[in-house]
């Protein structure tokens, strides 16, 4: 599997579903510039892992999927990054802490600016991204790839949740870097693992409360757009 490929086509997906466009394997050729063969295998392989759903004349579009199996995924999440701060605070240096520090700082300026959710989803990813590829577990990027987490992004998007409320969500990051430099892994661990549990609950109860009051199924579109600010 192209794992840089998935990204791409991953990425293209998110913003051509923020804005409602059809998406089609010529689409992605396009504007990933490679031929349609990778590109239908990779397509495959998120079909498989229940990530998208493809149709002959509505094009790529990403799946729903059950409130109760999206709870898991963000469980899963929570270990897994969990697990790659824990590793990361064991062994922090400069070069890493200057990188995080400067996602935390791209991800505030997007939010500053009232960029679109999709745009301000990819800096909170590139901040996650970052302590997976550096933890030094070789294959747990590829893991949470594998089990559709996407590296931090899998969440839920429902036109009827309320709005992001964003700075207090870099004060979380803000403490994971602190946890990081301080050497002290169990911190890390756990202040991850707060911050994605509390993305969870700032999501499920609105949908929850959706689904209560018949606003909404009982399914909602998994997407890589991180709405948990």
């Amino acid at each position: 599997m192209d794992y840089s490929l998935l990204k791409k086509i991953q990425e293209i997906i998110l913003k051509e579903s923020a804005e409602k466009n059809r998406i089609s394997e010529d689409l992605l050729a396009e504007q990933i510039g490679r031929s349609r063969t990778p590109i239908r295998a990779v397509l495959q392989h998120l079909e498989e892992y229940g990530w998208i759903e493809r149709r002959h004349k509505s094009g790529i579009r990403l799946r729903k999927i059950p409130i109760e199996e999206a709870l898991e995924i963000y469980d899963l999440r929570g270990i897994l990054e969990g697990l790659a701060c824990h590793m990361l605070a064991q062994r922090p240096n400069e070069k890493i802490l200057r990188q995080l520090h400067q996602a935390e700082e791209d991800h505030l300026k997007a939010m500053q600016a009232n960029r679109s959710r999709a745009e301000i989803s990819l800096k909170d990813i590139a901040f996650h991204r970052l302590i997976l590829e550096n933890c030094g577990a070789r294959h747990l990027p590829r893991l949470i790839t594998t089990l559709e987490v996407v590296i931090q992004t899998m969440t839920l998007m429902h036109q009827t949740f309320p709005k992001p409320r964003y700075f207090p969500r870099r004060i979380l990051h803000g403490k994971i870097i602190a946890a990081i430099a301080e050497g002290n892994p169990k911190k890390a661990e756990k202040v991850m693992r707060i911050h994605i549990e509390k993305g969870k609950q700032t999501l499920i109860k609105p949908l929850r409360a959706n689904c209560a009051q018949g606003k909404t199924g009982k399914e909602v579109m998994l997407t890589t757009v991180n709405s948990k600010w």
